[in-house]
């Protein structure tokens, strides 16, 4: 059995059996993070695409705020919880042909945030006049704000942070810092 020792700075460095814990835990936050990160890295360059899609003028059809309440899970708390979706149906033509579509931004993977939501049904009212990005090769896809969608960029930094923990956790246990309990 290898004993800790204490390095010249008083950091108490951990032996190879005790360090085994310590890089499995990296390598978890590791493969855990991929997930996310590549989610969140595929959404924001495929958003960034959709920056030089061609645009068209696009009416509302209509724009509907949706509250969802739940019942609290928590039996510490009697406040319900409620969740915001907003559901937007816009019109456009592209080369003398109609299209309608409900999306507002690309690769959100059915994701809205609360907030966002309630903003989106204020910029969006009944019969405004917006532009829509649509995709050249396949006119029915459009989004209304085409840029990376703030679901892929949230999946970007979850996965990024998780992955820059896994490796500063790896590297502590490579220079023998730190001890798994």
């Amino acid at each position: 059995m290898s004993v800790p020792s204490v390095d010249q700075h008083g950091i108490r460095r951990a032996g190879s059996r005790d360090r085994r814990g310590v890089r499995n835990f990296g390598r978890f936050l590791l493969f855990v993070a991929a997930t996310p990160f590549a989610l969140g890295l595929y959404g924001c360059v495929m958003g960034a695409l959709t920056l030089r899609w061609p645009q068209a003028q696009a009416t509302i059809l209509g724009s509907d705020l949706r509250i969802v309440v739940s019942e609290s899970r928590d039996s510490s708390s009697s406040l319900p919880g409620s969740s915001a979706f907003v559901d937007v149906a816009y019109t456009y033509t592209v080369n003398g042909r109609d299209y309608v579509s409900g999306d507002i931004e690309p690769y959100t993977w059915g994701m809205q945030n609360a907030a966002l939501a309630r903003i989106h049904k204020e910029r969006y009212p009944k019969d405004a006049l917006v532009s829509a990005a649509y995709n050249p090769d396949n006119p029915a896809i459009a989004y209304l704000e085409p840029r990376p969608s703030a679901t892929s960029m949230m999946f970007l930094g979850v996965g990024l942070i998780m992955g820059l923990s896994g490796l500063y956790v790896l590297w502590c246990a490579k220079r023998g810092i730190g001890r798994m309990a």
